[in-house]
């Protein structure tokens, strides 16, 4: 399976887990989302991760915005590694649900493919299961009660700043988008006519479809499900703005899974670096191992059983030399 649909995989079934966040515990100030999203600059000399790119459009992080915020702190050496500690212990538990529950997240992405809403939402809720009250356990609390007052409120002034700024511009980009009833006007030819020419077709004798013009089903705007109706452009009501932050949430929980995921494929190829260089494996060897680790992967689910295991040991000491295996058992049993 290509890395990028393994990405979607995960992400999709996933991202359901953080649906229970507490969304009301970020406030956000009316605005008018016709002016264009605020700076919202923050004191003079404060850290801040507001930051926009030439075209105005707000900074993404591949991290969750608290541990950026952290990483901006001026830290003393003990603080740094408490807070580290923190996140190493959260990115430890989100590893093994991650590997522990493979099977589950591609049954979820089957369902969204096949478009089976019940099987999605029975998805859903044994992920949720899975993860117990990790998505909803406060990151941003957990790391503020490692540092001083002072620190922990300016990493809640940041980490509440940049929300309430990414909310902006999301609400000031459905406005711009948002057609006007100049637009609606203009507009209506348009329509008439394609009523007309849907009618004249109706009219015609239906044909059979060309295999070719089968289309797949379009991939998800929203990975959780989606809602029986999205926050409407223009003017955000307290309930639209909920809704946002909740997205907002889902969407930080998502890159913890999405990292979480490439921190178990690094593993991997380390490993598998680390045997060929251990070993000084043949390109021929070293191909066909890689294939079997593929396999092995793919077939176990990421949660491989004994036998499993067993029978992958076998294949690869199939394809060494004596020397080779005798290196090999060593590397094992130093549990490299």
């Amino acid at each position: 399976m290509a890395r990028g649909r393994m990405m979607t995989v995960v992400c999709a079934a996933l991202v359901a887990g953080a649906a229970g966040l507490a969304c009301g515990q970020i406030k956000t100030t009316p605005a008018d989302p016709m002016s264009g999203p605020r700076i919202n600059d923050p004191a003079a000399g404060a850290p801040s991760l507001v930051e926009r790119n030439f075209e105005g459009k707000l900074k993404r992080y591949e991290e969750r915005i608290e541990e950026a915020a952290a990483s901006k702190l001026d830290l003393t050496s003990e603080q740094r590694a408490a807070v580290q500690k923190v996140l190493d212990e959260r990115a430890a538990k989100i590893d093994g649900v991650v590997r522990e529950n493979f099977e589950l997240l591609v049954k979820g992405a089957a369902a969204r493919q096949a478009g089976d809403r019940e099987a999605i939402r029975e998805n859903l809720k044994q992920m949720r299961e899975k993860f117990g009250d990790l998505p909803r356990r406060g990151l941003l609390d957990s790391i503020a009660d490692t540092l001083p007052s002072e620190k922990a409120d300016q990493l809640r002034s940041m980490v509440q700043q940049y929300m309430r700024a990414s909310i902006e511009e999301e609400i000031h980009r459905r406005a711009v988008a948002a057609p006007t009833d100049k637009d609606k006007k203009a507009d209506e030819p348009r329509k008439a006519d394609d009523e007309s020419k849907k009618a004249e077709e109706s009219e015609k004798p239906d044909e059979p479809k060309k295999p070719d013009e089968a289309k797949e089903p379009a991939p998800d705007d929203m990975m959780d499900e989606p809602p029986a109706s999205p926050p409407k452009p223009g003017a955000a009501g307290r309930a639209d703005r909920a809704k946002l932050v909740a997205q907002f949430m889902i969407n930080e929980f998502t890159r913890e899974v999405r990292r979480s995921y490439e921190r178990i494929i690094a593993d991997g190829k380390r490993r598998l670096d680390e045997i060929a260089k251990e070993l000084d494996l043949t390109p021929e060897q070293d191909g066909k191992i890689r294939q079997l680790a593929a396999n092995y992967a793919l077939e176990s689910k990421q949660n491989p059983t004994q036998a499993q295991r067993a029978k992958f040991f076998a294949e690869i000491m199939k394809e060494l030399t004596p020397e080779q295996r005798r290196k090999f058992i060593q590397y094992q049993r130093a549990g490299k």
